[in-house]
């Protein structure tokens, strides 16, 4: 493999006239480019030396003839077989296979022929290899270093058909990064492959025997690499671009290499996975009366046990026992003591190193047998061993790490292996026992080292030390004193040796003492010096100890307020449950009463209905009676009749007459009989009647009553939301509702539509009473903020009482406290309570009145009438702007978290230098909401609104209730500030009859531009001057920081609530605090007349309600990070106010102590105001 000598691109003339390739109008040619070396182009024109071409950019140029050149119709894997070989045909052949798909979509293929050259590009990643048998003895393979390899290997054996193999040469070069590394190892990994099978051996037969390889996991029961403690220590189990079957095969091959055969390599193998499974061992502890001993208990550690001593060939028993136990050696017995489960895993990582040492060293000491790696000096045989490379003999030294990482082996552990069924581990530990045998006598002076010895021995000869000097392997001597060393040489050992040996020994004494001496010394200075260490250590150790108990005692401190804290709120929050459940019974009482109510009434309707069904019966029972006495009258006409006849008769037969009387007395009885059934009848429907009458109208008194109940429970639910008035309808008496001023239009019109139906009896009372107070709401404004709930807006009331505005002064006359909220006297001896008397006094300190009227409002445009100038965003004669700012968790009274997100508003008047800021917070259903509002509110025809940010149905399971995890917030938030973004710019250049007040309310934008404009025309109504009292009513608006807080909170609006701060203006607020402290401090006299502070007061005292707010645990609107600051900032008030009020009582005892001391005509002291916040 070579590179090919550059083409180059510009000829002479005369070569470029010889060297025209033919070129043809219409066909695609190579020219020379711009970002490439060479173009396509296509042939449009040809003209003397130029050519007209135009490149695949579109581009018309002209090149010269001898720069066209024709395009080759295929790509092969010899260029030589090339149909036009020029640079330009060389460079896409090669550029076309080196492809990730080859071209042709085969793979990709960085080798190509030139003729015997192979050119190879660097195809940046492992690429598998052809198979053996496709390069073995075949002449027509693929481009491929193998078949490089395979032609040097046969032209090296064969000698083109001799026996004499003749040396071969593979020349690999190329530029840096071009792969030849990577090339040689493909090369010699071929070479390696050749030679071990020999030249006769085929491809086929090759590729057998590698199959045919003994695989050993099944008979080693070796599984994944995870199930090995040695190895699953890194959790990497796999190595990027490395296959392990190859690499084994390498290692096999190698050994083959180096002369071990299949017997021996497998005994490797197996002490190498015996080393696995004893790695798996896992030790419990039992105690006993030495204390804790290591056992074995588990399955898994015993079948380790089990395989590791099958593999290395020894006994379960005594393998534990090595591992488990351990000798202790005295002067009248040896002791077995048991180890702990610690020290037995020491102990079983000490022999598997111990092995793994022995077998490397073994395998060092066999190759150095093979002819590859010559053997080295004798001397250097234990520390070094040779490798015969192509290029020469490399020496490779081992003793650098042979020392490293010794634990303490058992004493016992070699014996054990010297009994191993295992023939290597035996002839790992044989030199051990050899080296171990008693009698061999050590050589003087062995443990010296080279020099120490050499200037012992020179001493010995009284050599003068100046005479000569140690290098690092050789003695020099001094000019002149070589005739020293030739004196050594011709001593006479049998006579002067002893006396030389003496004295060797003397200095070697005398060497020891001063190492020794030296080592005292050192010791001793050490001593010294970890001494002061431990004082340092004792010290640093004192000093953590306090300072941890003074963090923990401070520590304690913020939890036992936060305790005191929370339980204060769960307190509340137990009264608020409790009073609701409350509440509620009482409504529930309210309602069965009303229930029983309507009861009892309908059974006095029952009552009525059986009554009237008797009076029904009596009279038909009357009727029945009338038809009787029909029957006896015609009786008694008929008895005339007959007694007429009995008359006619009387002659004929007197007896006959008589009986004709006593039936006649008999006829009259029975009707006398009939006559006094009759009266009862008559006056037993009369009595019935008259019950009848008494249970209607006790039916009637009940119903009234119930109806009464029923009134009063009304009234008391609706006398809170308005007034209640009787009126007669066509059920009779109802209570309607007198229609209030402040609800919605929608409202409204519905409590007319539900009094109609109440009147006119559509419905009932009590239907009409559960749907009326849910339209007596006021219409809330869907400004800033979330939804509220019922708990929460009982928080605000009490939030927002007017309790919470105006100051606390003391009189100074009477000790009474007042509130400057209510006026600027002492409500009980009216004594003044500041210095000043004027009307802007009360605003001064905070007044607000909640029955002033409405102010008249200073926006001439309606709600929502957003414009668009340029790419800016006009409303109410100003530029508007709203991005996302954060997200913030809160929770509700039931502690359950949920998410606002905060926008932050910037509006800027036309005529304003600096714009004006303000905060919105609003749940995601909020967001929502205003989606859907605007959809009905906007046409399809007009505008398409974007998607809404899409809702996760599952946000439950991810975090909490509402899904508050921080991706959920994050694609919210994501998507809610590109949503508003988009709506903004759609609503701005909707045309001006189409308003969006929904998305005013939402941003809060009218309410602050209104705010602002109040703010201003406070500023100009009221020119800053000092007043009476020495400062001025007003606070400028424009002076930036604390004041402009203080002047936006005096102009704001009655109706208005104030606000939490934010980071921004509680930091604004600490400084006011601070300023009005240190103004204090630094006055001198009466604090009345220091118009310094009383400026700073007025600061204060204007922000002191929106700093209650922010430190009042009960709003939901507070920043929960920002409590603790204002709660602080609160206390700091507090003490500075009670500096103030001191200060003041100093002043006034002092004019009271001058006028005791005889100033009678002096004017009395004025009276200090007492200030609590």
């Amino acid at each position: 493999m070579a590179t090919a000598l550059p083409i180059h691109k510009q000829a002479s003339k005369q070569d470029t006239d010889g060297e025209i390739l033919p070129v043809e109008v219409g066909a695609t040619i190579w020219v020379p480019g711009q970002e490439q070396v060479w173009d396509r182009a296509t042939v449009m024109a040809i003209g003397g030396l130029k050519v007209t071409v135009r490149t695949q950019a579109g581009k018309v140029q002209q090149v010269d003839r001898g720069l066209a050149l024709p395009l080759n119709p295929r790509v092969t894997d010899d260029m030589t077989a090339l149909y036009y070989i020029h640079e330009a045909g060389v460079l896409h052949n090669l550029a076309e296979r080196s492809k990730v798909d080859g071209g042709d979509g085969r793979g990709q293929k960085p080798y190509t022929f030139m003729a015997n050259v192979l050119i190879a590009v660097n195809p940046l990643q492992d690429l598998p290899n052809p198979r053996v048998s496709e390069i073995v003895n075949n002449s027509t393979s693929a481009p491929h270093p193998y078949a490089i390899a395979e032609m040097a290997y046969q032209q090296m054996v064969y000698n083109s058909g001799t026996d004499q193999p003749t040396n071969q040469s593979v020349v690999i070069s190329g530029e840096s990064g071009a792969g030849k590394t990577e090339s040689s190892k493909i090369v010699l990994k071929h070479l390696t492959t050749r030679g071990l099978y020999g030249k006769k051996a085929r491809g086929d037969e090759i590729e057998a025997m590698a199959r045919d390889r003994k695989q050993h996991g099944t008979e080693f029961q070796l599984t994944k690499p995870q199930d090995y403690g040695y190895l699953n220590q890194s959790n990497c189990y796999v190595a990027e671009d490395t296959d392990d079957r190859a690499c084994f095969a390498d290692v096999v091959r190698g050994l083959s290499c180096v002369g071990m055969d299949d017997s021996t390599q497998h005994v490797i193998f197996s002490v190498i996975a015996g080393l696995l499974h004893v790695g798996n061992l896992d030790f419990d502890e039992e105690d006993t009366p030495e204390g804790e001993a290591a056992v074995i208990d588990k399955p898994s550690a015993k079948a380790s046990l089990a395989m590791t001593a099958k593999l290395l060939g020894v006994s379960e028993d005594a393998l534990a026992k090595v591992i488990m136990e351990r000798d202790i050696v005295t002067r009248e017995a040896t002791f077995t003591v048991r180890r702990n489960a610690q020290n037995a895993i020491y102990a079983r990582d000490a022999i598997a190193k111990a092995l793994y040492g022995k077998l490397f060293d073994w395998v060092i000491v066999q190759h150095a047998k093979n002819a590859y790696f010559p053997r080295p000096h004798p001397k250097d045989m234990q520390h070094m061993f040779t490798v015969r490379h192509f290029a020469g003999s490399v020496s490779y030294t081992i003793g650098a790490f042979m020392d490293k990482n010794n634990d303490t082996i058992p004493p016992d552990m070699s014996s054990l292996f010297l009994g191993s069924k295992n023939h290597l581990v035996v002839a790992f530990f044989e030199g051990e026992k050899e080296a171990s045998k008693p009698g061999k006598k050590k050589r003087l002076f062995a443990n010296q080292s080279d020099p120490t010895l050499i200037t012992a021995i020179l001493w010995a000869f009284q050599v003068p030390m100046d005479a000569y000097k140690l290098g690092i392997t050789k003695l020099f001597f001094k000019a002149g004193k070589i005739a020293l060393l030739d004196s050594i040489l011709k001593i006479n050992w049998a006579v002067d040796g002893p006396r030389i040996v003496g004295r060797m020994k003397l200095w070697l004494a005398r060497r020891r003492w001063r190492v020794g001496l030296a080592k005292v010394v050192t010791q001793n200075i050490f001593k010294r010096l970890l001494r002061k260490i431990q004082f340092r250590r004792e010290s640093v150790v004192r000093i953590q100890q306090w300072w941890r108990g003074l963090t923990i005692r401070r520590e304690f401190k913020k939890q036992r307020t936060a305790a005191l804290v929370v339980q204060a709120i769960f307190r509340g929050h137990k009264a608020r449950l409790l009073f609701k459940s409350k509440k509620q019974e009482l409504v529930a009482i309210a309602a069965a009463r009303a229930e029983e109510a309507r009861r009892q009434a309908e059974e006095a309707k029952r009552r009525e209905e059986a009554a009237r069904h008797a009076a029904e019966a009596a009279r038909r029972e009357s009727l029945a009676r009338a038809a009787a006495d029909e029957d006896r009258r015609r009786m008694e006409e008929e008895a005339r009749r007959a007694e007429e006849e009995a008359i006619k008769l009387a002659q004929e037969a007197a007896l006959a007459v008589r009986e004709a009387e006593a039936a006649a007395a008999e006829a009259s009885a029975a009707v006398e009989h009939e006559r006094q059934a009759e009266l009862r009848a008559i006056a037993e429907a009369h009595e019935l009647e008259k019950r009848i009458a008494r249970e209607r109208e006790e039916a009637e008194r009940r119903k009234e009553q119930a109806l009464l109940q029923a009134a009063s429970v009304s009234a008391s639910l609706l006398g809170s939301l308005a007034q209640v008035n009787t009126m007669t309808g066509a059920a009779g008496q109802v209570h309607v509702i007198e229609i209030p001023d402040n609800v919605s239009q929608e409202n409204r019109e519905q409590l007319q539509q539900l009094n109609e139906l109440l009147l006119s009896g559509a419905i009932s009372q009590t239907e009409y009473d559960e749907l009326v107070p849910f339209l007596l709401e006021p219409p809330s404004e869907e400004g800033s903020g979330a939804a509220l709930t019922a708990e929460q807006e009982e928080s605000l009331s009490r939030l927002y009482s007017t309790g919470v505005y105006g100051v606390q002064i003391r009189c100074p006359a009477c000790g009474a406290t007042n509130n400057t909220a209510n006026g600027n006297h002492c409500d009980d001896c009216g004594s003044l309570l500041t210095t000043s008397d004027d009307a802007g006094i009360a605003d001064q300190y905070g007044y607000r009145s909640r029955s002033m009227s409405r102010q008249q409002s200073t926006l001439t445009a309606p709600l929502g009438s957003f414009g668009m100038e340029g790419q800016r965003i006009v409303i109410h004669d100003g530029f508007f702007q709203c991005q996302m700012h954060r997200t913030q968790v809160l929770q509700d009274d039931n502690f359950a978290e949920y998410t606002v997100y905060v926008l932050r508003c910037e509006y800027q008047a036309r005529d304003a230098a600096e714009p004006i800021t303000w905060l919105v917070s609003h749940r995601f259903s909020v967001f929502e909401r205003l989606h859907k509002d605007l959809k009905h509110k906007i046409p399809a025809t007009v505008a398409n609104l974007p998607n809404f940010p899409r809702k996760h149905r599952l946000g439950g399971m991810f975090k909490g209730k509402t899904g508050n995890s921080s991706e959920i917030v994050e694609e919210r938030k994501r998507g809610l500030e590109n949503y508003l973004s988009q709506v903004l710019d759609i609503c701005a250049r909707l045309p001006q009859t189409l308003n969006v007040p929904e998305l005013d309310r939402f941003l809060n934008l009218s309410r602050q531009v209104e705010q602002y404009r109040r703010q201003l025309l406070g500023a100009t109504a009221t020119p800053g001057g000092d007043s009476a009292g020495g400062f001025s009513g007003q606070l400028n608006i424009n002076a930036g920081g604390a004041e402009a807080l203080a002047a936006r909170e005096q102009a704001r609006l009655p109706t208005e609530l104030p606000t939490p701060f934010d980071e921004e203006e509680l930091t604004h607020t600490e400084q006011a605090v601070t300023m009005l402290s240190n103004a204090i401090r630094n006055s001198r006299g009466d604090l009345r007349r220091d118009v310094t502070v009383q400026h700073h007061l007025k600061v204060c005292v204007q922000l002191l309600p929106r700093l209650q707010i922010s430190a009042n645990l009960d709003n939901p609107f507070a920043n929960v990070d920002l409590i603790p600051r204002a709660m602080q900032c609160q206390e700091d008030l507090e003490v500075t106010m009670g500096l103030y009020n001191d200060s003041l009582l100093a002043v006034t005892e002092t004019y009271a102590m001058s006028a005791q001391e005889g100033a009678a005509g002096q004017a009395p002291p004025p009276q200090p105001e007492l200030c609590t916040v």
